[in-house]
C-alpha cells in the first residue's frame, strides 16, 4: 500500500496506524530508498524491523521528525 500523501496521524479503517515501507518512506521524504536505508542503519531515522529478513517499516511522523532534525538554518549573505 502506498501512502506518502497521508497525514502523520493517519489510520487504516481498522484504526491501526499506517506503516510505511522503505519505498513509501522515500516517497514521503522525496528522496531515494538508499538514503532512507542508510539513515535507518545509522540510527538517525527511527524504524521497526518486522522479520528475519530485516524488512523495515516507518510511521509517517518518524519520517517527518527525521526531516525536521536534519534541517539546517539558511545563511543569508549580504
Amino acid at each position: 500500500m502506498s501512502t506518502p500523501d497521508l497525514p502523520p496521524d493517519a489510520c487504516l479503517p481498522s484504526g491501526s496506524p499506517v506503516w510505511l515501507t522503505v519505498k513509501d518512506a522515500a516517497a514521503r521524504a522525496r528522496c531515494s530508498e538508499k538514503i532512507i536505508r542508510r539513515a535507518a542503519g545509522l540510527g538517525k531515522l527511527r524504524r521497526a524491523t518486522i522479520n528475519e529478513r530485516g524488512d523495515l517499516r516507518f510511521k509517517a511522523a518518524w519520517i517527518d521528525s527525521w526531516l525536521e532534525d536534519t534541517a539546517r538554518p539558511v545563511e543569508v549573505r549580504r
